[in-house]
């Protein structure tokens, strides 16, 4: 009886033991080249040539596709909410205030990677 018991104990402390260290075990191991490789280089020479995921026509399809699959998501939400027509005023006002941050945000991250491959060149 004692040694079941020791037995039964152990076994749930190792249980527990793993379970707990689990996470941390695996925690921001995503891998080799997890998150692609950046050949920056490459990158930069894409960036000033205006080809690759660059290109304005390309950078133009993606922007269109998304925004209307946006749109059409937003015109959902707001039909499922049963907003009127002065709520629905200020819904588009607040997915067009987004839209803005979202450009901004990508017209920064546009000068950071010019200032990145500026300073690569040196």
């Amino acid at each position: 009886m004692n040694r079941r018991k020791l037995s039964t104990m152990a076994a749930g402390a190792l249980a527990s033991a793993l379970l707990i260290a689990s996470p941390l075990a695996l925690a921001d191991h995503h891998g080799k080249d997890a998150y692609g490789k950046r050949d920056m280089s490459q990158l930069c020479q894409e960036f000033r040539e205006g080809t690759g995921k660059f290109s304005p026509e390309a950078r133009q399809e993606r922007r269109e596709k998304y925004r209307a699959e946006a749109d059409k998501r937003h015109a959902e939400m707001a039909d499922r909410l049963k907003l009127d027509n002065e709520q629905r005023k200020v819904w588009d006002e607040m997915q067009m205030e987004r839209r803005q941050q979202h450009e901004a945000r990508a017209e920064k991250w546009r000068e950071r990677l010019a200032e990145r491959c500026t300073n690569q060149d040196k």
